[in-house]
């Protein structure tokens, strides 16, 4: 389990920097952006936030609608608990176990 742990972690950094050059941004930008966002308390302040960064804002969107359905983002969300990982499951019927077993095939 440790194991995919790592390679999920790899995997969306590989995502993220992939995102970010796609859009002329420095992956560096993004990832401190997300550290000033992870740090923000409370829903109004996070909203506040995305607001004045829109570049987060748009990542955090394609980030829920493209990696977050991915085997390797489905593990990812599953190790961090995502909301839209756990929502998907539920939506498509499919479990946890299920998810680790797409992610260990695409990471070999």
């Amino acid at each position: 389990m440790l194991k995919l742990y790592h390679k999920t972690i790899a995997a969306y950094d590989k995502w993220q920097v992939t995102w970010a050059k796609s859009k002329g941004l420095d992956p560096a930008r993004i990832r401190r952006d997300q550290g000033e966002y992870n740090a923000v308390m409370g829903q109004n302040q996070k909203d506040r936030y995305l607001a004045t960064h829109p570049e987060l804002r748009e990542f955090y969107a394609v980030r829920n609608r493209e990696w977050d359905r991915t085997p390797m983002g489905l593990a990812y969300g599953l190790f961090f608990d995502s909301r839209t990982v756990l929502n998907y499951l539920a939506a498509h019927h499919e479990t946890p176990a299920q998810v680790e077993q797409q992610a260990e095939a695409v990471a070999g």
